[in-house]
């Protein structure tokens, strides 16, 4: 897929900050595998490359592994847990005639998943992490951390309904200096399933 982020300018204090566009390109390449008609095994690379207008291009290529178990029938009592890793590498191009410098923090992500459904009931619970480390000593260590919790309706066809639980935290430390920012939310979705 491609992305495009475009900022647009900002004046603050009669100093101009300009607008810039980054693209950015994903090429992957996955495999899943199911064994024992419950245990499923994933794998892939997944290409990166980002150009801007102001920073030299830059291209990196991450890794992802996965595991789920899935036990029971979708009509009765189901269980589900999936694990899954994305393992990102730093990339720094230097700078290059007008162009400035392009840096990507090393990145580790896991998602982790669990669900319990009775016949149309349904109990969730999903976490996501994120683990950017810094790239030299001005720089600093980065964790988000975002956490739903579920419960709600969810029949195989008809109206479904689902309120949610959300926690995030973001953690930075520059040195010594640690900077936590944490909020919560809720969320209710209403949907028809066919």
């Amino acid at each position: 897929y491609n992305a495009v982020k475009v900022l647009s300018e900002i004046k603050v204090n009669d100093v101009l900050f300009s607008s810039e566009t980054v693209n950015q390109t994903t090429i992957n390449l996955m495999a899943s595998w199911r064994l024992m008609d419950m245990i499923y095994v994933a794998g892939g690379i997944e290409n990166q490359a980002q150009t801007a207008e102001a920073e030299v291009d830059n291209s990196w290529m991450n890794m992802a592994v996965g595991l789920g178990l899935v036990v029971g029938a979708p009509e009765d009592i189901q269980f589900r847990l999936e694990y899954a890793m994305i393992q990102s590498p730093e990339s720094r191009k230097d700078a290059e005639g007008a162009k400035l410098a392009s840096d990507h923090k090393a990145a580790d992500t896991t998602y982790t998943s669990l669900e319990i459904k009775f016949n149309n009931f349904l109990l969730s619970y999903r976490a996501e992490k994120v683990e950017k480390k810094k790239i030299d000593t001005t720089d600093s260590d980065d964790t988000n951390e975002e956490t739903t919790i579920g419960v709600g309706w969810m029949p195989m066809e008809g109206l479904s309904v689902m309120g949610y639980m959300e926690a995030l935290k973001q953690t930075s430390l520059e040195g010594t200096d640690e900077t936590i920012t944490e909020a919560n939310g809720y969320a209710l979705t209403v949907s028809w399933l066919f």
